[in-house]
């Protein structure tokens, strides 16, 4: 048996998260050790997995309850004489036909098995941000509106998926296995690291950035780079180039970690960001107010908080027209490049 802990058994505790019956205290700590430990990440795929499949059928098999009824049925059985069972006799044929269907129901079985096992499936994160454990351990975060297309399980020497929209990966090692995503025809070949990728529908531009590790950007006209920790590559598809940046932006995975960070930025970049965070769209239609500036950091704020903050601070007003959030006011009183 694995344990977190010297009183808590890891299949027990997962089995009780996947039924529903987990208090709050143990689906946190599920959680952080699934997030935190890519062993225990990978055990619990594999559990869910089963879980699913057995739930599938209808059934859970039950091995305390099964091995009581067998003793129970021993226990019985010492006390009685010992008896000579008499079997009807059976033809040749009939023989022939129940093993026939004996190996049917196998075959059938091994084909439902291995086709649940490696079909692809296809996650969009419709509504809010998503997580998502691969089967090889790999935990994928989608961004709202991102999907991503991946197989029930992994095999060979590459570990592929195919990504539309933003999302951030932490890689799982895997000895001699690498892990390939297609970002709408751009490839990113990794071995295992932690990064963010951004494909939009448009095929515009691809952009990733790396957080750990490091990565390698393959494009369709096969140009290839490596991108290295701390930088931002981004490929132009209708120019056919690669720019690679350094980058220490505080806010670029703020999506993710729903962190903002401002220091003296101006109000045109702050709602840019709250913007990326929550899935919305601003537009200052107060000329010369995007230049305000802001120093402030919001932790997992709800949107509600932020954007009462930011406008307590500069006296703003809000409108939503035509799926936009306006923004609105009387400016600031100091220049827009202070010393």
């Amino acid at each position: 048996m694995k344990e977190f802990g010297p009183h808590i058994d890891f299949e027990s505790l997962a089995a009780k998260y996947l039924s529903g019956s987990a208090t709050p205290q143990e689906v946190e700590l599920l959680e952080s050790w699934v997030k935190n430990d890519i062993e225990k990440r990978k055990e619990f795929a594999e559990i869910r997995k089963n879980w699913r499949m057995l739930s599938a059928r209808g059934r859970y098999y039950n091995k305390k309850e099964a091995w009581g009824k067998i003793a129970a049925q021993i226990k019985e059985t010492k006390n009685e004489p010992a008896s000579i069972p008499m079997y009807p006799k059976r033809s040749f044929a009939r023989v022939w036909q129940m093993a026939a269907a004996v190996l049917l129901l196998i075959a059938g079985i091994y084909w439902v098995y291995h086709f649940t096992q490696f079909r692809e499936r296809t996650l969009v994160a419709d509504h809010q941000t998503l997580e998502q454990i691969l089967a090889d351990g790999t935990m994928v975060t989608l961004k709202k509106g991102a999907s991503i297309t991946f197989p029930g399980r992994f095999r060979g020497d590459e570990r592929r998926v195919s990504l539309s929209g933003e999302a951030f990966f932490e890689v799982a090692h895997v000895d001699k296995s690498t892990f390939i995503i297609d970002a709408q025809g751009v490839q990113i070949k990794v071995l295992g690291t932690s990064f963010s990728v951004d494909a939009p529908d448009d095929q515009s531009t691809v952009r990733i950035y790396v957080a750990t590790g490091k990565v390698a950007m393959i494009t369709p006209d096969k140009q290839t780079i490596q991108v290295n920790k701390g930088e931002k590559a981004e490929y132009f598809r209708k120019e056919e180039t690669i720019r690679v940046t350094s980058h220490d932006d505080p806010n670029i995975l703020s999506w993710k970690t729903q962190q903002m960070v401002f220091e003296n930025t101006t109000l045109d970049e702050v709602f840019a960001v709250v913007g990326n965070t929550y899935g919305l769209f601003f537009e200052i239609s107060t000329p010369g107010l995007e230049n305000c500036r802001l120093t402030a950091t919001f932790q997992q704020a709800p949107l509600e908080d932020v954007l009462t903050i930011i406008s307590e601070t500069f006296e703003l007003t809000y409108a939503r027209r035509d799926g936009k959030i306006m923004v609105s006011g009387e400016g600031c009183d100091y220049p827009s490049d202070p010393l």
